[in-house]
């Protein structure tokens, strides 16, 4: 009996790390060969009394730092398959009392004949909460409120951030976390690796758990962690005096902890 179960693991094992290999593989498209027709455009938004600034896009790239504190200076560029397909893709850009929307619109059920990229510079302390389906997103040296990732199939690099508290979600593709400041870590990731680069004097309690993978926090001067599991692992307990919360998901794949050098 006991035979035919690790036979049987063993299977599982296999076809899931095909399933991951298939999927990472598919993220190697490129993109600039299938849109052949684009179309740039730049935009000012007032952003004087707003506090968050929202994006939902169905393909594409996304790019943000801090820039002007009174504005967003946007520059989007649009891409499809064939010129007809360009003139059905907007941008809508929405004021809202709190903040701005910015929202690719096309056909529906017909994304993946457009892609748009983003490049945004936005104020200090501005709250973020990103939506893409496929594509990769990338958010450097800023400081702002409450931010929250969601993105289907891609990868997202955030680097030199200051955050009241962060939500990254990720279906396929990775995670990686570099020099991030804030109370409230939290990032899941169905298949994929999850690297994430704290400061040394960083303070988290810790609930890192992996379905199948590693987990691998190490590096800090002042840790108390505890690691259980075989085929998945989780690790609980503390890094420094442990006031902020770490929490880390990976449903295939591996997550890793470590100190900036």
């Amino acid at each position: 009996m006991q035979k035919k179960s690790l036979v049987l693991v063993g299977i599982l094992l296999a076809g899931l790390m095909t399933l991951a290999a298939s999927c990472s593989s598919e993220l190697n498209f490129d993109w600039d060969d299938h849109y052949r027709y684009t179309e740039t455009m730049q935009q000012t938004i007032p952003f004087v009394g707003k506090q968050t600034l929202m994006i939902e896009n169905s393909v594409g790239e996304i790019k943000i730092e801090s820039g002007a504190q009174s504005a967003i200076e946007m520059t989007a560029t649009k891409k499809a398959k064939h010129q007809e397909d360009l003139s059905q893709l907007h941008v809508e850009i929405q004021e809202t009392p709190t903040g701005v929307e910015i929202r690719s619109v096309h056909p529906e059920h017909q994304s993946t004949k457009w892609a748009v990229d983003y490049v945004l510079k936005i104020p200090a302390g501005t709250g973020v909460r990103i939506d893409q389906g496929v594509g990769e997103i990338s958010v450097a040296n800023h400081q702002g409120g409450a931010t929250t990732v969601k993105l289907g199939v891609g990868d997202l690099k955030m680097e030199h951030i200051q955050l009241t508290s962060l939500s990254a979600d990720v279906g396929v593709g990775d995670i990686i976390l570099k020099n991030i400041d804030s109370s409230v870590i939290e990032a899941n990731i169905g298949t994929g690796d999850l690297n994430l680069r704290l400061k040394p004097d960083a303070s988290f309690t810790v609930d890192a758990e992996v379905g199948m993978g590693d987990v691998t926090i190490k590096g800090f001067p002042n840790m108390n962690l505890s690691r259980k599991g075989f085929i998945a692992h989780s690790v609980n307990g503390m890094i420094g005096q442990g006031s902020g919360k770490l929490h880390l998901h990976a449903g295939v794949g591996d997550i890793t902890v470590r100190p900036l050098e």
